[in-house]
């Protein structure tokens, strides 16, 4: 009887083995854009790399598929808040390991956030956690990292402490700038931890195989915790920024999810097609000015060069792809007042420039515009090229760069003019409006405020409603209007290709976020 029931097992084992084995794979590929400037999550920025982290990292929250909020993932439950709003104690699920086997802990968590942090890292993401306490002091040098009030009270016990009551402290919490980091391999491998055979991460899916400027190749991770709700066997991100390549591939049916790489001149074709997918996404692009130098560090300038762009024309002549122009920074949100930026006056803007010494251009140095690889950004710089140039008499220079030599010029303010384009990271105008306070690694431009400041940082501490929304409205306006920091230019309409027929939970939200973990095939092949 003995032998039986062991029989019986080994059959049933064997039977369900050979239905897995034999199971076809489900193989998700996606047009990603620019190859990523790393794999590291303390490192990174982008649309580009936000999609990649999110699937191969997680954290103590991660994002509603459908409505882009945050839903619990590593933290167990809700967290225990304290009466003044400021401390925040999160209970951990007791069955996440990392991708080699190891067992995640508080600690990682804890790590993960002072390495983003650690000022010699130099992470471009570290200003997101300067609610903590002791943060931002500790990220400029001026404490250390055990002032940092982010604390590991045991193994599934995490602390941390805000240095102020944070209204969107929860919204901030699925981004990889609060995900946990693997310290063991970090400290074992340097740099070279995010190398194949080195990489580890805790997310749903683990790095394969990577060729650069090529492709990633994900597989599923076989210690993730919610493995089997994963239904995904293998993703692939394709990196490319040729927008002609990326859409011929989606058109041979190479291509499951284009993130919205095709060329500008088929647009058209691009709307009509039955897989198109629009978005009315959080998001704006704008120029932003080296303002350390001249003519920049003049608000006169600044405001010319504002002036002298009709956005308009830009969005319903040069792209006419749905982006709406915009002469504020943030998009429209639930009870923000709509604040009244910069408009198109070529009259005033020569005023202003020749009261700034510069008539009619003359005495003006070349200025020099710097955008990364895309068609569509190319559009745009051409445009503005042409506005300055016919509305103000200035010399203008395009340089375009690929992705990681553009993030590394605007980093080092090797530029007059660049582009910048910010997707919201959290539904909250803040989101935006802290990219620009003199202290974020953001701020490329060294836009420098004391007013700007004082508003923003007042806002960060005040609790939802009219009065903080006040403070914001009247920040942005300073930064958009009277001192013209940046040049907003249009909210994108995201175009992505998806057959949601096809492929089931990618949903529409206003973030343009899509959880990779989330997504399954429909029709499975036969």
């Amino acid at each position: 009887m003995k032998k039986l029931i062991l029989y019986l097992a080994l059959f049933i084992l064997f039977t369900s083995c050979s239905k897995e084995a034999f199971r076809p794979k489900t193989v998700f590929r996606i047009a990603n854009g620019a190859d990523p400037q790393s794999l590291d999550p303390a490192k990174v920025l982008g649309a580009t790399e936000h999609r990649l982290m999110q699937a191969i990292f997680e954290g103590l929250f991660s994002y509603d598929p459908m409505t882009a909020e945050p839903v619990l993932a590593i933290a167990q439950d809700m967290p225990d808040i304290s009466e003044d709003g400021r401390t925040y104690i999160f209970k951990l699920r007791q069955d996440v390991r990392w991708s080699d086997g190891t067992r995640l802990s508080a600690g990682d968590f804890v790590y993960g956030m002072k390495r983003i942090l650690n000022p010699k890292v130099i992470s471009p993401y570290a200003a997101a956690l300067y609610v903590i306490e002791g943060a931002e002091a500790y990220h400029r040098g001026f404490a250390r990292s055990r002032d940092v009030k982010i604390e590991a009270l045991d193994d599934y016990t995490l602390k941390i402490v805000l240095r102020a009551p944070t209204a969107y402290f929860l919204n901030l919490l699925p981004h990889y700038a609060y995900m946990p980091q693997p310290r063991h391999v970090i400290e074992k491998f340097g740099d070279d931890w995010t190398k194949v055979g080195n990489y580890v991460t805790n997310g749903p899916f683990i790095v394969q195989e990577r060729i650069i400027n090529s492709k990633i190749v994900l597989a599923k991770n076989p210690y993730y915790y919610d493995k089997d709700n994963v239904r995904l066997d293998k993703v692939i991100f394709y990196s490319t920024d040729n927008d002609e390549k990326a859409y011929s591939m989606q058109k041979k049916g190479e291509i499951d999810w284009n993130t919205g790489i095709f060329p500008s001149n088929a647009i058209e074709e691009v709307l009509h097609r039955e897989d198109v997918q629009v978005i009315s996404k959080l998001s704006v692009d704008y120029y932003v000015f080296n303002t350390l130098q001249v003519p920049f560090n003049d608000e006169y300038v600044r405001r010319a060069f504002a002036m002298a762009l009709d956005r308009n024309e830009l969005v319903n002549e040069v792209l006419k792809d749905g982006s709406i122009a915009m002469d504020r920074l943030v998009p429209s949100m639930p009870g923000y007042p709509i604040v009244q930026g910069t408009s198109f006056d070529p009259q005033k803007a020569k005023e202003l420039l020749a009261a700034a010494g510069y008539p009619g251009g003359e005495g003006l140095p070349k200025i020099e515009l710097l955008y990364n690889n895309n068609d569509k950004h190319r559009l745009v710089a051409e445009w503005a090229k042409k506005q300055w140039e016919k509305y103000l008499g200035v010399k203008v220079n395009l340089q375009h760069e690929e992705w990681k030599s553009f993030v590394n010029q605007r980093a080092r303010r090797h530029f007059d003019i660049a582009r910048g384009g910010w997707l919201a990271d959290y539904q909250d105008p803040m989101t935006f409006l802290e990219m620009f306070l003199v202290t974020s690694p953001l701020n490329d431009g060294r836009y420098s405020s004391r007013e700007y400041n004082k508003l923003v940082t007042q806002a960060q501490i005040l609790p939802m409603g009219a009065q903080r929304f006040a403070k914001l409205a009247q920040a942005e306006s300073r930064l958009v209007f009277s001192e013209q920091g940046i040049i907003p230019l249009y909210a994108l309409s995201s175009i992505n290709l998806i057959d949601t027929e096809k492929w089931g939970d990618w949903y529409v939200n206003s973030m343009d976020v899509h959880p990779i973990k989330n997504i399954y095939l429909k029709k499975p092949p036969s």
